[in-house]
Formats: C-alpha cells, structure tokens, sequence
C-alpha cells in the first residue's frame, strides 16, 4: 500500500527550498599521485530541506498523518516535490523522524522537516542528449 502526503496540504514552499544528493563515488588515497576516484553505486539518496505554511487545521492534519500514517517518520510516502525536472512525485521519507513547527501568528504555523528522497527524478538520456 502507498502511503500518500495529504492532498489538502500546501506544496513544501519554494522559497529556501534546497536538495543536496548524497555521493556516489568514493575516493581511494594512492602512495602517490592524486587518490583514485570511483562510481560506488548507481543510485543514491537525495536530501531535501522542505517547510511549508499550515493554518491551524492543516497542521492538525499533518499532525495526525505523520504518526497514523506515516509511522511517526519511519514509512515512505509519495509527495510532490520541486526538483530539475519541476513538479514531480517523489518516494520520501522524514529522514530525522521528526519535524519543527513554529507559530509565525494566530493560527499559522511554520513547518519544518529534512526529508531523505530515493530515486529523485532526472533526464533520461534521450532527454539530455538535445542539451549537449
């Protein structure tokens, strides 16, 4: 069963909205010469910094679906996400477990969560080839 982000909540903002891949070389010192730089894996993680703006029902929803549905941060959802390829659905996950929410005024909330994305969506190569 898919678990889905609730569709009556906002998209994570773009403003301040940031990813960072993990790597997926590693590198290997050599007695001498530059250190020995290989592919380690073909796939990797990306980490996203997501925030969003909640009235006082929306954080109440997202409340209730982080620890009912989404096993207080430990099970993997689809959620649309911003990436090169503009708005897509992504597999995620709130990689600390947790999230903070902040009272910016009466009733609007400020919420926080790192969130660890598999398989972020890319060009393929067909895509690709007409930009090079």
């Amino acid at each position: 069963m898919t678990i889905l982000f609730p569709s009556t909540l906002p998209h994570a903002e773009i403003s301040g909205y940031q990813f960072a891949p993990d790597s997926t070389t590693i590198s290997t010192d050599m007695d001498s010469g530059p250190p020995r730089v290989r592919r380690r894996y073909t796939k990797a993680n990306t980490h996203y910094q997501s925030s969003w703006t909640f009235t006082q029902q929306q954080l109440a929803t997202f409340e209730a679906w982080f620890v009912l549905n989404a096993n207080s941060g430990a099970a993997w959802f689809s959620m649309p996400a911003f990436n090169g390829k503009g708005m897509t659905t992504v597999t995620a996950r709130i990689s600390s477990g947790t999230y903070t929410a902040k009272l910016i005024n009466y009733k609007t909330w400020q919420v926080t969560a790192a969130l660890e994305v598999s398989d972020r969506p890319l060009l393929t190569l067909a895509e690709l080839t007409p930009y090079l």
